[in-house]
């Protein structure tokens, strides 16, 4: 056996050890990713075997923090584990193994230590034909991608509320994007947009995140667990810290709680929901987001 298939085979070995240690806890995508040097935002690019995940994390990871080219690893509360393994660069046929280069051969950059998912694209490489396909990007719904989504998602069915988790993840960056590209280095300024407007909409949009040790639903109330202390807690609270799992806008709140009581009376909902964040971010069941202005701040 060659050291270039020795080498292949190890690192997908190292990788499906590593992705079988965490299948009940984190949410682990079939996708490469880098990340904004300056605020550890991290846009994350999925696709399949042979769709240009590698040649596009060589291409953006020059520009900005290499974080993985394989495996994406995802907390529910958007932070990311960097998986930053040398990169597996293919050879021209007839070689069948991968080459695994390291990132600093590749002049690749080193993330910083705090990630968090702020966006996904789904791959669409396009073959040059005379000239270059400029990048284009659109939404798209999990219906009409989940087939494709699914199958980049590693144990998917191993964790709890597997969909209910996936789509808030997903919502919580915006939704799922798909970028059609002929040429990885088209993509750099896209994604340098992307940073962009995750940094505007943090400045600009405060959230908050459940952070309850545990809570359980009864009829009409919940049961929350803080540290070592039992509430109980009904009215709109509970839809607040169930919707809360992950950090959610107050605008966001809000829907849900209109969906799930009505409309308060005298057009006092906003009102309502600011009250009751605050006595739950007072009572150590929510948080405002790190690095998240607080409203009622000064």
């Amino acid at each position: 056996m060659s050291f270039r298939a020795l080498a292949d085979q190890l690192s997908g070995l190292i990788t499906r050890t590593a992705i079988d240690a965490q299948r009940n806890s984190l949410l682990m995508l079939h996708a490469g990713a880098v990340a904004d040097p300056a605020t550890g935002n991290v846009v994350a690019f999925l696709g399949p075997s042979g769709r240009g995940k590698t040649t596009a994390s060589i291409a953006l990871g020059r520009a900005f923090g290499y974080v993985t080219d394989e495996t994406l690893a995802v907390r529910d509360d958007l932070s990311v584990l960097p998986y930053g393994k040398p990169l597996s660069v293919k050879q021209p046929p007839p070689e069948r193994w991968k080459d695994q280069v390291s990132p600093a051969t590749l002049g690749l950059r080193v993330p910083p230590p705090a990630l968090r998912l702020v966006a996904v694209l789904l791959l669409d490489r396009r073959p040059a034909s005379g000239s270059d396909v400029e990048p284009g990007i659109r939404s798209v719904s999990l219906t009409e991608s989940i087939g494709e989504v699914v199958e980049q998602i590693s144990y998917l069915s191993h964790r709890d509320r597997p969909l209910e988790r996936l789509q808030a993840v997903f919502a919580a960056c915006g939704g799922l994007q798909q970028v059609t590209y002929s040429e990885a280095e088209t993509l750099v300024p896209l994604v340098r947009s992307l940073f962009a407007d995750a940094e505007r909409a943090r400045g600009t949009t405060p959230s908050v995140r459940s952070i309850a040790t545990d809570i359980i639903r009864d009829g009409d109330s919940v049961i929350a667990l803080s540290g070592t202390t039992v509430r109980v807690i009904s009215g709109i609270a509970p839809t607040i810290l169930e919707h809360a799992r992950l950090p959610r806008t107050l605008t966001q709140l809000e829907t849900a709680v209109v969906e799930a009581h009505g409309e308060a009376p005298g057009d006092r909902t906003a009102e309502l929901l600011a009250a009751a964040v605050a006595e739950l971010v007072t009572s150590e069941l929510l948080e405002w987001m790190p690095g998240e202005p607080d409203p009622d701040r000064p």
